[in-house]
C-alpha cells in the first residue's frame, strides 16, 4: 500500500506547483496552457506506462481479486 502511495503522489506534484504558479504570477492564456501542460504530460505518460505494464506483464490493478 505504501509503494502504490509513493508511486501515485509524483503525480501530485506538477499540480501542486500549476495551482501555486496560477495564484502567483499574472495570468495569461498562454501560461494556463503551459500550466494545462505541465499537469497533462506527465498524468498521461503515467496512465500510459501503467497500460503497458499491465498488458505486458500481467500487473494487476486494485479492481482484480486475488
Amino acid at each position: 500500500m505504501a509503494g502504490a502511495t509513493v508511486k501515485e503522489s509524483v503525480l501530485l506534484v506538477p499540480a501542486v506547483y500549476a495551482v501555486y504558479a496560477w495564484f502567483t504570477a499574472p495570468r495569461s492564456l498562454r501560461r494556463l496552457a503551459w500550466m494545462a501542460a505541465l499537469v497533462a504530460v506527465p498524468a498521461a505518460v503515467w496512465l500510459l506506462t501503467r497500460l503497458v505494464l499491465h498488458q505486458s506483464f500481467g500487473y494487476v490493478t486494485a479492481g482484480d481479486s486475488v
